[in-house]
């Protein structure tokens, strides 16, 4: 091998670049990794095999398998031949004395896990009448676990404090998948919550929402695809509880902003201790004035008791307004800018607005994206602005690079951001797209736009 080049790439890998000679009588290369100055055992080992070029083969690169935690390291390099089972001399590399270093990542990532439950009345012996009220609270103990999006195989697990809140350091910018799974002895974990979260900048939140197992789990409402304006229909699912103590009957209700009941029962659906989770189909219903979701109540034989299973109603006032970008971004790839949009003339239901990369303009489409880059509590202000600075680019598809564009969707107190099942039962989320002025020096030499004044990062 000649012309050895190697160089630390995507912030905790190898990257290797050399020549093979004509005639070279070697079809096997074997790099290993080694702590400088420490352990004789390998970190990370990458074999490539190769036919003996004739020819010879200039410029050959590849990036060495796994990810290195932070550290200094040396490389050495030796070559085979299976043929003979002939082995060459190993070749350390250590980049004159200094070694390859791999600097610890800078960005924080905060999770807090908040789980959702119900208290009871003391007395339920009165026939027909409604028990409970719904509330969540900070859960301590919670194992988070976050991968990596361009590597799997990489796993970190942290459990939450007292607080509730789970801590991630030295992470590298990315998309993260933030999420609680439960083991299930020796089968593969069952996902309890998982989102999909960029962290960037030097601090990030993101807050999971649970459901007690106490309490039924996973309700999702779905809209079947020719349901007329102003009605239900399609179907219902969820999972039932795992505690000893199980119900009669499943029932739902319209609900309005303020927790209230609104007309008559949806649904009625007895408890069947042979399933494992339901999936009946809804009637085609009216939705009442002021309803803005679907309530699971469970029903004991005398009395039903709320849930805090909850499914959102879409309507198109729910939109968020005007939502507009001036890039401060003198790449043009829109990586930083100010981004403004008015309220929704209709906020009831809507708890946040998500920020989210908008693919259209890269791969065609958004279906499967519920990516966050960045949730804003609707406070019932009038208008909200966002500033965005070291974002990164999205576009790994084209060459050129196409511009990162943005768009904002909502999402319920339940944390799930609202959207619709396309005729390939793919989600895809209900959203505004923001318009972007592109970046453009003033006379004076700085670029368009209020930078605003809010912090970097995802907030709860």
């Amino acid at each position: 091998m000649k012309n050895v080049s190697i160089q630390v790439v995507n912030n905790d890998q190898l990257k290797f670049t050399y020549d093979i000679p004509a005639l070279s009588n070697l079809d096997k290369i074997y790099f290993d990794v080694f702590p400088m100055g420490g352990s004789t055992a390998s970190l990370s080992g990458s074999t490539r095999r190769y036919d003996s070029p004739f020819g010879g083969v200039t410029g050959v690169t590849h990036t060495l398998d796994g990810h290195l935690p932070p550290g200094t390291y040396i490389v050495k390099i030796h070559t085979e031949f299976t043929g003979n089972r002939s082995v060459s001399e190993t070749v350390t590399y250590d980049n004159n004395g200094r070694g390859y270093t791999v600097n610890p990542g800078s960005v924080t990532l905060r999770v807090p896990v908040k789980e959702w439950n119900v208290s009871t009345a003391a007395n339920q012996s009165v026939s027909n009448s409604v028990y409970g009220s719904v509330y969540s609270a900070p859960v301590s103990g919670v194992t988070v676990t976050i991968v990596d999006d361009n590597d799997f195989r990489h796993t970190m697990t942290a459990n939450t404090s007292t607080d509730g809140v789970a801590v991630f350091n030295h992470l590298y910018p990315g998309l993260y998948r933030v999420g609680i799974t439960n083991s299930m002895n020796g089968e593969i974990d069952e996902t309890i919550v998982q989102d999909p979260v960029f962290v960037f900048g030097s601090q990030v939140s993101h807050t999971l929402q649970t459901i007690s197992n106490m309490q039924p789990t996973r309700f999702n409402y779905r809209q079947g695809p020719n349901t007329p304006t102003g009605k239900i229909s399609g179907y219902v699912s969820w999972y039932p509880s795992s505690g000893p103590l199980q119900p009669k009957d499943y029932r739902f209700y319209f609900e309005d902003g303020k927790g209230n009941r609104l007309g008559d029962m949806i649904l009625d659906t007895p408890f069947d201790p042979s399933n494992t989770n339901y999936s009946p189909v809804v009637p085609e219903t009216n939705i009442p004035t002021g309803a803005i979701g679907i309530r699971l109540y469970t029903f004991d034989g005398t009395s039903e008791h709320i849930t805090p299973d909850f499914a959102s109603l879409w309507n198109d006032s729910m939109l968020p307004l005007h939502a507009s970008m001036q890039s401060t971004d003198p790449t043009k790839n829109n990586l930083s800018g100010t981004i403004k949009w008015d309220a929704a003339s209709n906020e009831t239901g809507i708890s946040s607005y998500v920020i989210m990369p908008d693919f259209q303009t890269i791969d065609g489409n958004n279906e499967r994206n519920e990516i966050r880059i960045a949730e804003i509590p609707a406070t019932g202000a009038s208008a909200y602005s966002y500033n965005l600075s070291d974002f990164m680019l999205l576009d790994n598809y084209n060459s050129p690079s196409k511009a990162n564009q943005y768009m904002i969707g909502v999402q319920n107190v339940m944390g799930e951001l609202l959207g619709y099942l396309n005729s390939g039962s793919q989600f895809v989320p209900y959203t505004s797209d923001v318009t972007i002025t592109p970046y453009s020096p003033d006379p004076g030499g700085n670029p368009g736009g209020d930078p605003g004044s809010n912090t970097i990062g995802a907030t709860e």
